[in-house]
């Protein structure tokens, strides 16, 4: 999120011809850019991982694709993709993460990550696996339609209430994705040229 931060400030001063000092912003945003392309990449697979020189996924790497660091056409997002699906899916939706984190107890599924997924699979173009994900993701809501935060293990709704829980927002989101996604007059997401930082491909 500081390179989110520190892009987005260049970009919106550069759009509106704001007085910022956008050379300094870019040279504090491109070294962080590189270093997660560099070091937070699995070993051997290749994918992006939770922490720097790490092994684990963590699902908060779907906004990736969602703030525009990564093409949702990438190879490397694409393999990241799929490595979340096999190491976070279960029964339907999605953990947050597997790693020890201090806390007692099982960690249950985050249903903001669950449609955080669907939409990365639409903007990948990977419509019969966006929908079907859609699918075992609206079974969990509640009679009225809602979501709350969290998914425990049993399947029960838990965490923040529907009124107040991130997961109805990004409903929202990747139904307009999705939409999008297919419209015959969506271009498809060109996939990053290799001689091209990956950051200077993706649109504000």
């Amino acid at each position: 999120m500081c390179w989110v931060a520190l892009d987005r400030a260049v970009r919106l001063a550069s759009k509106r011809s704001l007085a910022a000092p956008t050379v300094e912003w870019a040279a504090e945003r491109d070294p962080i850019a590189e270093d997660v392309w560099s070091n937070f990449r699995h070993p051997e697979k290749g994918h992006f991982v939770q922490v720097r020189g790490g092994r684990e996924v963590d699902a908060s790497l779907f906004t990736m694709p969602l703030m525009r660091f990564a093409s949702a056409t990438d190879p490397v997002w694409l393999s990241t993709l799929d490595a979340i699906r096999d190491e976070l899916s279960d029964d339907g939706t999605i953990k947050r993460y597997r790693t020890p984190d201090g806390l007692p107890g099982e960690e249950g599924s985050f249903s903001t990550c669950s449609f955080w997924y669907v939409e990365c699979l639409a903007r990948a173009r990977r419509l019969e696996e966006a929908h079907l994900a859609m699918e075992e993701g609206l079974q969990h809501a509640n009679h009225l339609g809602l979501f709350s935060e969290d998914l425990i293990p049993t399947g029960e709704q838990s965490g923040t209430s529907p009124r107040r829980s991130p997961t109805s927002p990004s409903l929202v989101q990747l139904t307009f994705s999705t939409a999008n996604s297919i419209s015959p007059r969506s271009a498809p997401d060109n996939p990053r040229p290799s001689a091209a930082k990956p950051y200077e491909t993706c649109a504000i």
